[in-house]
């Protein structure tokens, strides 16, 4: 069937091997981006046999969902916009159909608004499948002579005909729904990340006056921006190892943890990305830092997820296993600044004795006392000591994939074309922090060892004195 070709050749483009160049991960983001346009152009072209269904899921229904919702989501990734009814009071939305939201609510369902339809969709139940897929829309299930599904399609022009309703609320019932006994703690940590989201982090940054102390833009910003990153750290990442500990003893609590906490990361980026576009924050480093820094954690703990909840691992021995990278990376640099220090001793030797002998000094002239390498050598050390450095982390990054992400390769993300970024998870504190963020410029000539020094030392309870 067409839907099952579709999803076949976007799933075989995305296990394409490439390299680890930056170029043919945008080439191969370009190419699937433009595949899906012109499918999505193809649609209206074609004609579908649509298979006899209970919800009566027509050809332009079917359209709809697939250019609006599959290939929407597909194209725009993480910033597709979706809803779960849960939210539909805090966020004040009013225009869905009253009639059905208890409902919606109750069996915590998705929420997709288009221009003529609602879709209302369950959460996948297996980690990491796409709840907008084409096959779960289709599905059917016939049990004890009822039919169950995973979405219906309200019509925004039915939502006020008393039969239309009758029908959807009875079929809203057959819906296949993540509404099984979830750990208590765990619900209430869903609810927590959701006001301190809406009540204490989007203020910080939606706050549109800054001070006019005649500070650096820079500073202004820095400040609101460490503040965000304290009360996030504070407030919800220094539970996570409690939330993953309880997550652990069910598959249920797992899925829940993990969909809670992704939709939770979305909407955070999309409230910094939103910031950024305040004319004070649009080139600030410590926004753009902010954003690569949630989005890389995000990326981590996905990436990580098996590790995260396989009951015989511990906290501790999670720690350890995301924690190496950065003892080994810091370990490289703490190793190059010193024989960078080294290096400049040797450098002011010889100028010492460059200046004693151009003075008339009378042992230097004759050759006592003078340095073992050129000024020349040793810029040429120091020039060696950054490429090594920077061989170093390409290195441990290929070594410990699973604590860190090289960003412009593993996200659609760039902050800055001239500059690779690579994340690594916190040493001390693993899921419980943000990680580190290491910038290595595209030209190597330009990379210096001591320009990384506040990157690799960076502790957010220490920066607000920095500033």
């Amino acid at each position: 069937m067409f839907i099952d070709e579709l999803e076949s050749a976007l799933s075989y483009l995305d296990k394409v091997p490439i390299s680890s160049e930056r170029h043919e991960h945008k080439q191969r983001n370009a190419i699937r981006a433009a595949s899906l346009y012109e499918i999505a152009d193809w649609i209206d072209t074609i004609t579908f046999k649509m298979p006899k269904n209970t919800r009566q899921i027509n050809e332009y229904t079917f359209k709809i969902f697939i250019k609006e919702v599959f290939i929407k989501s597909l194209i725009q990734g993480r910033d597709f916009h979706f809803l779960e009814a849960v939210d539909l009071d805090l966020y004040g939305i009013t225009h869905f159909p009253a009639f059905i939201q208890k409902q919606s609510v109750e069996r915590k369902l998705l929420i997709v608004e288009t221009k003529n339809i609602w879709f209302i969709i369950s959460p996948p139940d297996t980690l990491g499948s796409n709840p907008f897929s084409l096959r779960r829309f289709l599905t059917e299930e016939v049990t004890g002579g009822f039919s169950y599904f995973n979405a219906l399609a309200l019509p925004k022009l039915l939502c006020d005909n008393p039969e239309v309703q009758a029908v959807m609320l009875k079929f809203v019932n057959r819906i296949f729904s993540l509404d099984r006994n979830i750990s208590d703690e765990l619900k209430k940590y869903a609810i927590h990340l959701k006001t301190v989201l809406k009540k204490q982090l989007a203020p910080i940054l939606m706050d549109s006056t800054f001070a006019a102390d005649g500070g650096s833009a820079e500073k202004i910003i820095a400040r609101r921006i460490i503040t965000f990153e304290e009360l996030l750290t504070s407030s919800v990442l220094r539970q996570l190892p409690t939330m993953i500990s309880i997550a652990k003893s069910s598959e249920f609590d797992q899925e829940f943890l993990f969909h809670r906490l992704n939709i939770f990361f979305n909407e955070l980026l999309t409230l910094i990305k939103n910031f950024r576009m305040h004319p004070l924050a649009r080139h600030a480093f410590v926004a753009q830092h902010l954003q690569l820094r949630v989005l890389a954690f995000d990326v981590l703990f996905q990436k990580n997820r098996k590790v995260i909840f396989d009951p015989t691992i511990n906290s501790q021995e999670l720690k350890e296993k995301l924690s190496q990278a950065m003892i080994e990376v810091r370990n490289s640099y703490e190793e190059g600044m010193n024989n960078m220090a080294e290096l400049e001793k040797l450098i002011a030797d010889v100028k010492t004795y460059d200046n004693k002998k151009s003075s008339g000094n009378f042992f230097a002239k004759l050759g006592f006392g003078k340095p073992k390498y050129t000024i020349e050598e040793l810029k040429e050390a120091k020039k060696d000591l950054n490429e090594t450095f920077f061989v170093d982390i390409i290195r441990h990054a290929k070594k410990y994939k699973q604590a860190m992400v090289y960003m412009e390769y593993e996200t659609d993300f760039e902050i800055n074309e001239d500059y690779r970024h690579y994340a690594i998870a916190n040493e001390s504190q693993s899921l419980a922090r943000l990680p580190y963020i290491i910038a290595l410029p595209e030209d190597r000539e330009r990379f210096s060892l001591e320009s990384l020094k506040d990157d690799v030392y960076w502790e957010i309870f220490d920066q607000i004195y920095n500033v």
